[in-house]
């Protein structure tokens, strides 16, 4: 289906006598690359910045490339263009996934101008910017493309749905958390650590009017072990949190029995995340868990022993928020 749709856009412009140098996105590149590679919009910047200056006619010209961490810490593409000249296929590999990325942008350069790609090169580090330089691409513009990391420092902040912990379903919070994630060969493991505020809610009133004002703080850490899928990435989490709440009295007058109008107590995690990379920089998340009580926990007034509030052993959490990820 892509040979027919570069062939009959080729037609077009030899009908028309149109100028190549008019269209306006002459690559149009599928880039299957893990997080930690430059992104399509790099590849395709990189293109540009190839081409800069050049008069050679333009061809519409797609290419689809995926690209994949070796086992003994390399890098490897399959390379497939497409052209008026028809289809080629390329594999190379490299000591980095930027040089893939490098590479790939000069050889959708070189098909993009001429219409046929050259053959792919053989990349070692210290060989990728004499490469380039031969190819009229100055190394400084190759390496305008951020190099691949390892790891990375992750501060985010999220919005917070709760049932069962506070007494109104659903009840809202905002967390912000700081940890980090590091690069493995299928994926990422990454850790958090985090806090979350929960604003004061009321409880339904007793029979006599009783209730109480309770807010909730929990501090918590989880770790996620996430597979990448273009730009999105899931996997399962596993954490703890621990627990504070604190109640006061509201209606008719009332106290709470010793030691039960503040309470603190542990809950383990679990749960399934997943995001979305806008960019290298920035991610946006959703997380949903569930969070198991390890103690049962009372609100008790007296002098009646009524119960104003209980949190549930099994509570549902669900978060939504944005992580920016440095270094």
């Amino acid at each position: 289906m892509r040979c027919e749709l570069v062939a009959a856009f080729f037609a077009l412009v030899t009908a028309t006598g149109g100028n190549a140098h008019a269209i306006a996105g002459s690559a149009d590149l599928a880039w299957n690359a893990p997080p930690e590679c430059p992104t399509r919009d790099d590849v395709l910047a990189e293109v540009d910045r190839v081409l800069a200056g050049s008069h050679e006619t333009r061809v519409l010209t797609a290419a689809h490339v995926d690209v994949a961490a070796t086992a003994n810490g390399r890098w490897t593409a399959v390379l497939q263009i497409d052209s008026r000249d028809g289809q080629r296929r390329r594999q190379f590999d490299a000591d980095t996934c930027v040089e893939i990325a490098s590479a790939t942008a000069l050889i959708l350069a070189v098909a993009v101008e001429n219409g046929a790609p050259p053959p792919a090169p053989a990349i070692a580090r210290e060989e990728a910017p004499a490469a380039v330089s031969e190819r009229r691409a100055p190394p400084e513009a190759v390496r305008s493309i951020a190099p691949a990391r390892a790891s990375q420092v992750i501060a985010a902040v999220a919005g917070l749905v709760d049932d069962g912990t506070m007494p109104g379903a659903p009840a809202t919070g905002m967390e912000i958390a700081l940890g980090g994630s590091l690069a493995f060969s299928k994926g990422h493991l990454r850790a958090l650590a985090g806090l979350a505020v929960y604003p004061t809610q009321t409880t339904p009133a007793g029979s006599a009017g009783e209730s109480a004002k309770v807010s909730l703080l929990a501090v918590s850490a989880r770790a996620c072990a996430l597979i990448p899928r273009d730009r999105f990435e899931w996997g399962p989490c596993l954490g703890g949190e621990i627990e504070s709440m604190n109640a006061s009295g509201a209606g008719p007058a009332q106290t709470f029995q010793p030691a039960s109008a503040h309470r603190v107590w542990g809950a383990a995690t679990g749960g399934v995340h997943g995001s979305w990379n806008y960019s290298r920089l920035v991610t946006v998340f959703a997380r949903a868990e569930g969070v198991f009580s390890l103690a049962r926990t009372r609100f008790v007034l007296t002098p009646d022993n009524s119960i104003v509030h209980e949190p549930a052993r099994v509570a549902g959490r669900a978060a939504l928020g944005i992580e920016l990820r440095f270094f």
